[in-house]
């Protein structure tokens, strides 16, 4: 993967889905051996769970990502990352954690 940097690694994961998704239901609906596979992960790549966790995933893989450069930058000032890590920390509970307002609440889980 050179040349291309994390956060261009999730964008392209949002991508690959629909076609992926196309291409397991093709293929469940072909005769081939494999179209009981295929069926099966068709329905798995469209559940709402695997949708949501591959959201998640993306959403706190890019947000370690800016934690991760920040990190690496050639002079680093250690108020500004303890600043970041608890707007990070504040970030993702409240998104995440809350059962008020969070994601998961906005869709019932919790």
């Amino acid at each position: 993967m050179q040349g291309r940097d994390r956060g261009n690694c999730i964008s392209r994961i949002h991508e690959c889905l629909p076609q992926l998704f196309e291409e397991f239901t093709t293929d469940a609906n072909g005769k081939s051996d494999g179209a009981r596979t295929a069926h099966v992960l068709s329905v798995l790549v469209s559940s709402f769970k695997s949708v949501l966790a591959l959201c998640i995933f993306c959403d706190i893989l890019s947000i370690l990502n800016l934690i991760s450069k920040a990190f690496q930058k050639d002079h680093v000032r250690y108020s500004d990352l303890r600043k970041n890590l608890e707007d990070c920390k504040v970030g993702l509970q409240y998104h995440y954690l809350d059962t008020q307002q969070g994601i998961f609440h906005d869709y019932g889980i919790l």
